[in-house]
């Protein structure tokens, strides 16, 4: 698959256990700094004996700060990485957004790989170009759109998923049936949804959106359905990103098709969730007191509409 933007081709490679010819997929005459987190690097590691360069951070978002990046960037300093050279991101959707980020600064731009290693990284976060970091607290509060020059997308990556990241993944896939595809939530709720081919047509979604709406400015703004009040859930409880958006997309929605959804794949809904306004009320889609929002007419369609802060003033 390739998505065409306004100044790049990205390919996109979906091919189960290419992990194990990984190195195949590179230039033996590029310098490549492999950027992970420690468990998939002690995981699969083994698999890039070609790369001699490689900086770890801990997992989760702890590591997605702007004091990392400036980390990673004077390591690639104290190292003497050229404009020539190129970053490969290996990890979930913390790592992508921050390999890309210091691959958009680094020298004002090098070029850089995303191989993501989570459901939420392989559908969602790898493709489209943004990339950044969180600030005080608040997500991706400062970041770029940069596309890698390939993304490699190995369902087998999975296996190894601790559960609750299965279930954060999970939810990222209910975001699009819900908005694109209701057969996809049929299939979770029947037990009959294969993953290697729901991630393909999560994936033929992504792009479809993205390079419609390059830089979200219109359509693409479908994709923060339950992003509102799932950033505040997960910056304020903690909760795995996914997660915190499956419970986003029903408290935006009240759709009871979405909450039998989740439910089908774990979802717990004897949770309330209080004090979230002072999270929502930094969201940077907010626009003085107005933000875009997403009306999920019914499972497969969904419109944008203008809202106002205010309507979230008692979560």
């Amino acid at each position: 698959m390739r998505a065409n933007y306004q100044n790049k081709t990205v390919e996109i490679i979906v091919r189960d256990d290419c992990i194990k010819s990984i190195t195949s997929y590179f230039n033996e005459n590029i310098r490549y700094l492999l950027i992970a987190d420690e468990r998939v690097h002690s995981l699969y590691g083994q698999y890039f004996p070609t790369i001699e360069d490689f900086y770890l951070v801990k997992p989760g978002e702890g590591s997605k700060t702007i004091e990392e990046a400036l980390k990673i960037i004077k390591f690639m300093l104290d190292n003497n990485f050229q404009k020539e050279d190129q970053i490969i991101a290996f990890g979930g959707g913390v790592v992508g957004d921050l390999a890309g980020f210091v691959a958009s600064v680094y020298k004002r731009g090098i070029k850089y790989i995303n191989i993501p290693t989570t459901i939420i990284a392989q559908v969602d976060s790898s493709i489209g170009g943004k990339v950044g970091v969180n600030f005080e607290g608040y997500k991706n509060q400062i970041g770029t759109f940069y596309h890698p020059e390939m993304i490699i997308v190995d369902p087998s990556l999975l296996k190894t998923l601790p559960e609750q990241e299965i279930l954060s993944g999970f939810g990222e896939i209910v975001k699009y049936g819900a908005l694109f595809d209701r057969q996809i939530c049929t299939d979770i709720m029947k037990e009959r949804f294969d993953i290697s081919r729901g991630i393909y047509r999560c994936i033929e979604f992504k792009i479809k959106i993205t390079e419609i709406d390059e830089f979200d400015t219109g359509k693409r703004q479908l994709l923060n359905f339950g992003h509102t009040i799932g950033h505040a859930i997960e910056a304020k409880y903690k909760l795995a990103h996914g997660i915190a958006i499956g419970y986003g997309m029903y408290l935006e929605s009240k759709n009871e098709e979405i909450k039998k959804t989740l439910e089908a794949i774990g979802f717990n809904f004897n949770i309330e969730f209080k004090g979230l306004y002072p999270y929502i009320a930094k969201d940077k889609k907010i626009h003085g007191n107005k933000i875009t929002l997403i009306d999920l007419k019914e499972l497969g369609r969904a419109d944008l509409r203008e809202g106002y802060i205010n309507e979230f003033i008692h979560q």
